[in-house]
């Protein structure tokens, strides 16, 4: 059996070094796509680091990235990637961003993992495994009432849309902080979605 994690903590130890190399530097590269996002060389390194590992390591994978959109499409395993999320942030030198990966096995996602490298934080999840930070096992939260618990968003409402409506997975995102942009790619809607049956309470510990 395949070990996902320790694979995707490989992809996100070289995601790390780039994001790291170009954070807070004069001279990142930024440009705007089509629906009006940044973009950075970082972005592109990333998702390019991630696509030649798994070519040579799991050659018969699909891949869903942010910036190339998917290869192999139809297999019935794939990587998912996004390369920076909160690519805002990362490019005005706000530390909080973060690469997400996932493993999906026959349209069901089997292994996540997110990467904050400027946080010097990472979150992982296993089906079957539990979520964790680090070596500490996370668990949902004990807050059951509302006037307790703590919210926390990356808009101030200018983008046209909520967390009302949002996946389980990314109104998680949401409360810890994590994004920044309103509108996620393909890539990212499909990791936050299958984040929720894997990982809901990764999370939902800082709300306690």
């Amino acid at each position: 059996m395949t070990d996902w994690v320790a694979l995707l903590h490989e992809l996100a130890d070289a995601a790390d070094r780039i994001a790291t190399r170009h954070f807070r530097t004069a001279s990142l590269a930024v440009e705007t796509k089509d629906d009006a996002s940044p973009v950075t060389v970082a972005d592109r390194e990333i998702e390019a680091a991630a696509v030649a590992l798994i070519r040579r390591r799991h050659p018969e994978m699909a891949i869903l990235g942010e910036e190339t959109g998917e290869t192999a499409a139809g297999r019935d395993r794939r990587l998912i990637v996004d390369p920076i999320d909160g690519t805002r942030n990362f490019v005005r030198g706000v530390p909080i961003f973060a690469t997400l990966l996932a493993v999906e096995e026959a349209g069901a996602v089997v292994a996540g993992l997110v990467s904050a490298p400027a946080l010097g934080q990472r979150w992982h999840a296993a089906r079957g495994m539990g979520a964790w930070n680090g070596a500490r096992r996370l668990a949902v939260s004990t807050i059951s009432r509302l006037n307790r618990a703590h919210l926390f968003h990356g808009s101030l409402g200018g983008s046209g849309t909520s967390c009302v409506p949002c996946s389980r997975a990314r109104q998680a995102s949401c409360r810890a902080g994590k994004r920044s942009s309103s509108q996620p790619s393909r890539a990212s809607r499909t990791h936050w979605r299958a984040s929720a049956s894997l990982a809901a309470p990764i999370f939902s510990r800082s709300s306690r």
